[in-house]
């Protein structure tokens, strides 16, 4: 089965408003194209956004690494 992969956003300790726009149109092209939803999550202990995504995909994947405690993407 084909999927669909969003990678989850967030800053500050809190998920990013465009992740949840991307999981609610992800989710809807799912449904239409009979698709699974996958989220990808990275950081240093990102448990916290977990119980907000779990909801929301059939399957999140953890990267979990203390050299992302820091991470800016902007760089």
């Amino acid at each position: 089965m084909a999927e669909i992969l969003v990678l989850a956003e967030h800053r500050d300790g809190e998920l990013r408003e465009i992740t949840l726009q991307m999981l609610n149109k992800a989710s809807d092209l799912c449904r239409k194209y009979s698709h699974e939803l996958s989220v990808v999550l990275l950081g240093n202990k990102p448990d916290n956004f977990i119980k907000v995504l779990e909801d929301r995909a059939k399957r999140i994947i953890v990267y979990n690494d203390e050299r992302l405690q820091h991470f800016n993407n902007d760089y």
